[in-house]
């Protein structure tokens, strides 16, 4: 399988295939420009892995992660952190508009 293109100067990196699914849900449903890109680091040692490499590029102006790494996508829905009510969902809906506008 191929790495998709990148083709922004802004990454999100995140964890896994089901949180690269959810932020693009959100960007879909809040409207939010997507001039980033998503970075799927296929697991939580890899992504910490990647962060002082990614830093090193200096086309790059914006790097963005997930607070809580690791968090399995059953316990965020059980903490709630997938309802879009929610004020950690409203956080990061505020943050990604904040961060990639």
């Amino acid at each position: 399988m191929t790495k998709p293109e990148e083709k922004f100067y802004k990454k999100l990196l995140v964890e896994g295939n089901d949180d690269l699914h959810v932020v693009l849900t959100l960007c879909e449903r809040y409207q939010i420009l997507k001039n980033f890109d998503i970075i799927d680091c296929k697991g939580i040692d890899k992504l910490i892995g990647s962060i002082s490499t990614r830093l090193k590029e200096s086309e790059i102006n914006t790097i963005g992660m997930q607070e809580d790494p690791g968090t399995p996508i059953g316990l965020s829905i059980t903490k709630q952190y997938l309802t879009t009510k929610s004020p950690i969902c409203e956080s990061c809906i505020t943050w990604l508009k904040t961060l990639f506008s």
